[in-house]
């Protein structure tokens, strides 16, 4: 897959602060791919240490943007109490509640509501979302969330594997199937179906 192994999430609408070695495996991430994923939490208050050690090790390996789910006005309160400035720079600190002045609230899954308009995605990726524990693997893009999509992303293909020579195959497959080499000007105005 080249370097852009490297800029992938390590988690896929998952909490990876449930993970108690997720750290452990940021460290054999960046052993291994020379760089630091992205971290998006939604609980930096339950350990505010962990997440502190967090932020620190991630901006101390390498500068990039990690991100905090917030969840309410007594959640952004909290936050911005428990964290210095300093220590936020690197981090963005994302509005998940209806009442914020910018809020980026999402309208997906079981957030939907129909009544309030056209839908949003907390799908965040484009490409394959592999679940080693399965050992499967999706091809995804986000899209509006609608009664076709309803947690808002787009599924183009799903397989399994048993072996990496297998999982190899599946992505290369994949590849072949979905992925262009050039854009002809009728994909340029494509819909998701």
């Amino acid at each position: 897959m080249g370097e852009c192994v490297g800029k992938a999430p390590c988690y896929y609408a998952t909490e990876p602060l449930d993970n108690p070695d997720y750290e452990l495996f940021l460290e054999d991430y960046l052993a291994e791919f020379g760089r630091v994923p992205q971290t998006t939490t939604a609980v930096a208050l339950r350990n505010i240490e962990r997440t502190r050690h967090l932020l620190q090790w991630g901006q101390a390996v390498r500068e990039h943007f990690d991100r905090i789910s917030v969840l309410s006005r007594a959640d952004f309160d909290a936050i911005i109490s428990a964290f210095t400035p300093e220590e936020l720079i690197f981090t963005d600190l994302l509005s998940q509640f209806r009442e914020a002045p910018i809020s980026t609230f999402i309208q997906a899954g079981r957030n939907r509501d129909d009544s309030q308009g056209i839908g949003s995605t907390i799908a965040c990726v484009s490409g394959f979302v592999v679940n080693m524990f399965e050992r499967s693997v999706r091809l995804v893009t986000p899209v509006a969330a609608s009664d076709e999509h309803p947690t808002g992303e787009q599924i183009f293909d799903t397989a399994t594997f048993t072996d990496g020579v297998s999982f190899e195959d599946v992505l290369r497959e994949m590849i072949e199937r979905h992925m262009q080499t050039t854009i002809g000007l009728a994909d340029l105005f494509a819909t998701a179906r």
